[in-house]
């Protein structure tokens, strides 16, 4: 019997077409056999496709495990060099620490070293100002005319210059007090006129004294014998000056070569 691979039908083994639905008979048997041979061929060529596969697998494994152990590798050397790194870091800051607490050692004791310094030339200039330091009431008048002279030389140059230039260099001042009329007289000064002069020479420079230790300065001039005043100050700004300057002692020096006539 034949059956009909399409519809089902069992037919004569001598038909050609099925009984029931016509299609050959033939051509089905060829697809029986196709479909056998190829039952036939499927395990063989599982078979074949698996044992490729199950080569591989050692393959897979050793390349797997070469893999891993090159990214632990690789971590393992960063990990080394950032540790390196890290303590180069480290030492790197700790010198640095090291030298700025040295240098802020340095300059603290450099600071401290100056301080006492300047605390020492403060205290010495102290008691050197307060042992020689001059003052308007113990003034005696060959001091009062030798700081008179000092300030003119130093603010007004000129006649006072020369005075005191001569007068130091003749180790002598001759200070003249001569009284004057009431038409030589401001009315803001004492009718009091000194002259300065270098020794036993004639004076061409001298000073009035104001009502309130104002100090005016004259000068003679070159034309004239008559004197003209150039300028004022007081007393108190002069002795002052020679205090803060350091010239008590030119003072006092030329104070002990004055001569005062007229006292």
């Amino acid at each position: 019997m034949k059956k009909c691979s399409k519809c089902g039908t069992e037919n004569s083994k001598d038909a050609v077409f099925c009984e029931n639905c016509g299609s050959p008979l033939n051509e089905n048997k060829k697809e029986e056999n196709i479909s056998i041979s190829e039952d036939n061929v499927e395990p063989v060529n599982r078979r074949s496709k698996k044992a490729p596969e199950n080569k591989k697998i050692p393959a897979m494994i050793v390349t797997i495990v070469v893999i891993i152990m090159a990214i632990v590798g690789v971590v393992y050397l960063k990990n080394g060099k950032n540790n390196t790194q890290t303590t180069e870091h480290r030492n790197e800051v700790t010198l640095k620490k090291s030298s700025s607490s040295s240098r802020k050692s340095l300059v603290s004791e450099k600071e401290s070293s100056s301080r006492k310094k300047s605390e020492q030339i403060s205290s010495s200039s102290s008691t050197i100002d307060e042992s020689n330091k001059l003052t308007v009431a113990g003034l005696t008048n060959k001091q009062n005319a030798a700081s008179i002279l000092i300030y003119g030389a130093i603010k007004y140059n000129g006649n006072f210059k020369g005075t005191y230039d001569m007068a130091l260099k003749n180790s002598t001042l001759t200070v003249d007090v001569v009284s004057t009329g009431g038409n030589d007289t401001e009315p803001d000064e004492t009718p009091i006129f000194y002259s300065l002069a270098p020794g036993e020479i004639d004076n061409n420079c001298g000073y009035k004294l104001g009502r309130n230790r104002e100090v005016y300065f004259y000068e003679q001039s070159d034309k004239t014998i008559d004197f003209f005043r150039i300028g004022s100050t007081t007393q108190d700004e002069i002795i002052d000056y020679m205090n803060t300057h350091n010239l008590v002692n030119r003072v006092n020096e030329l104070a002990n070569k004055t001569t005062v006539y007229g006292e």
